[in-house]
């Protein structure tokens, strides 16, 4: 760039606005005379500086705002069928359980998914009992999606249970923030027990707008002082769909049958 452009670059800058002017001045005081090509090309070089400054500054601010977490949260009230699925997602094998205390974690992309790309996520199987929830909070920071699964041959107190879960983790707000997105699994669709999925939906609907109701929206968890986020829309009868992220709805046999669950896991990336 020859002198002459960059002096009427300068020149430019300083005409078109008048917060030009203090620096200017300061250039002045220092021994610069305004009219100095030298001057002039400090003058272009603070402003190329700002410029750059500003544009980092914002693509921080935005990745941070838009980041996808790594971590799938497997979760569900005790005999739902979680680390069943689990070891299906991991091994691409069946194994009986048992209830545990404590969760299953590994990073790996499922056995049903190795031939495709970006497909790794961190995987955690929580433990279903309800005395162990205060810790689940603190997987929530890096959470890409939840698979709640819930046992589709409950009785109707058993889905209260599960739709009380449910109403805990949409009215979270780090998930919220996170857009996290949700699959609801109707787990032991194999069993000649099993329930409609359409119906169990739309009775987890019902519950969770008692819930909802009943708490005025929001429900604190755990002693927690962060206010919990208004689930669904005002006025109107809870809808999955009024969430904010996605959610779905769908059957599966941790046994025998887990393509949905594959199929929501290959749409995250």
């Amino acid at each position: 760039v020859s002198t002459q452009s960059t002096w009427g670059l300068s020149q430019a800058l300083a005409t078109s606005s008048d917060t030009m002017a203090p620096l200017q001045d300061f250039l002045s005081s220092i021994g610069f005379e305004e009219d100095s090509q030298l001057a002039g090309l400090l003058l272009v070089s603070l402003c190329v500086f700002a410029l750059i400054t500003l544009i980092v500054l914002a693509g921080r601010l935005f990745s941070k705002t838009v980041s996808h977490g790594k971590t799938v949260l497997i979760l569900g009230n005790c005999d739902s069928g979680k680390t069943a699925l689990f070891f299906q997602l991991y091994q691409g094998v069946f194994r009986e359980t048992h209830t545990s205390a404590k969760e299953n974690q590994e990073t790996f992309a499922p056995v049903q998914l190795k031939s495709a790309q970006g497909a790794s996520y961190t995987f955690i199987d929580f433990p279903g009992h309800g005395s162990q929830r205060a810790r689940l909070s603190s997987h929530y920071g890096d959470a890409r999606a939840v698979i709640f699964l819930l046992d589709s041959t409950s009785d109707a107190s058993k889905l209260q249970t599960d739709a009380q879960f449910l109403f805990q983790l949409l009215s979270d707000p780090v998930l919220s923030r996170r857009k996290a997105k949700f699959l609801i699994v109707c787990n032991k669709s194999d069993d000649s027990k099993t329930q409609d999925s359409t119906h169990l939906k739309t009775q987890l609907e019902t519950y969770i707008d008692k819930y909802r109701s009943l708490h005025g929206g929001m429900l604190d968890l755990q002693g927690e002082s962060e206010k919990k986020v208004v689930v669904g829309k005002a006025n109107l009868p809870f809808k999955f769909e009024h969430y904010s992220s996605p959610i779905r709805v769908s059957t599966a046999s941790a046994k025998s049958d887990i393509s949905n669950v594959v199929s929501f896991i290959e749409s995250l990336h």
